[in-house]
């Protein structure tokens, strides 16, 4: 009873985590990594939206509860329609978003130091991005962030002048920015944990395929040398049973 009551909660799990990972998701290591960082990014965005509509900044919570809504949007179309909406697109899109709305909230919310430096979030986004694209892809990334952090840090004082009063004291912008540090550095610890593990699977995988050419690569050896004492034998036969070409003479 125990045994089958086990069997019937792994089905369970496994056709939840369909719904959550379809079987593309799940075999693609590129498309599991992207929605790995979409549900990181996604999280943080739900705290912040959370956080700015507590403060009743309705207007400013519409940025990261946006972007939510569209990264499900965009895993959603994909997932639908993979045929009509290549993969490139799709990543490059959600790249795109998780670097430029971190900078947008930092923005509206007054500058560097009135967010508690919410563009860390970007610079998540840029090693979270290693999982799903190549070096030079990354690069691009890499380049983009720094447009966008210098477009941000020159406009930094215009924007703390327009800083939300809630956000002016010294003690919300420390809260803020401990919250940013201890959310960032643990996500970065967690998808660096992820990575790890993929990257043993895959370790893994290689070597027991390596192990099964092995056996094959014996296997084949095997067959080789019995042919070739087969072919050998047969030889020894024929040269005993066929006369000599010295007793034809």
């Amino acid at each position: 009873m125990t045994n089958n009551k086990k069997q019937n909660a792994e089905l369970e799990c496994k056709k939840k985590l369909k719904y959550l990972f379809p079987p593309k998701f799940q075999k693609d290591k590129q498309a599991l990594a992207l929605v790995y960082f979409t549900l990181f990014m996604s999280l943080g965005g739900v705290l912040w939206g959370i956080l700015a509509a507590f403060y009743e900044l309705y207007l400013t919570s519409l940025i990261p509860f946006g972007y939510v809504i569209l990264s499900i949007f965009n895993l959603l179309f994909w997932n639908l329609f993979p045929n009509k909406i290549p993969f490139n697109f799709v990543k490059g899109f959600q790249a795109f978003i998780s670097l430029l709305l971190p900078f947008l909230l930092q923005i509206v919310l007054g500058g560097f130091v009135a967010s508690g430096g919410t563009m860390m979030w970007a610079f998540l986004a840029l090693i979270a991005l290693l999982g799903f694209y190549s070096i030079k892809g990354t690069l691009l990334c890499m380049l983009i962030f720094l447009l966008f952090s210098f477009i941000a840090l020159y406009f930094d004082n215009d924007c703390s002048i327009n800083a939300p009063k809630i956000f002016q004291s010294d003690t919300m912008r420390d809260t803020l920015l401990a919250i940013n540090l201890s959310l960032v550095s643990s996500m970065l610890f967690s998808v660096s944990l992820i990575y790890v593990a993929i990257l043993e699977k895959a370790l893994k995988d290689i070597k027991i395929k390596n192990g099964q050419l092995r056996i094959s690569e014996g296997k084949q050896t095997n067959q080789l040398r019995l042919i070739m004492s087969s072919i050998n034998y047969a030889k020894r036969i024929q040269n005993a049973l066929l006369p000599q070409k010295k007793h034809l003479r």
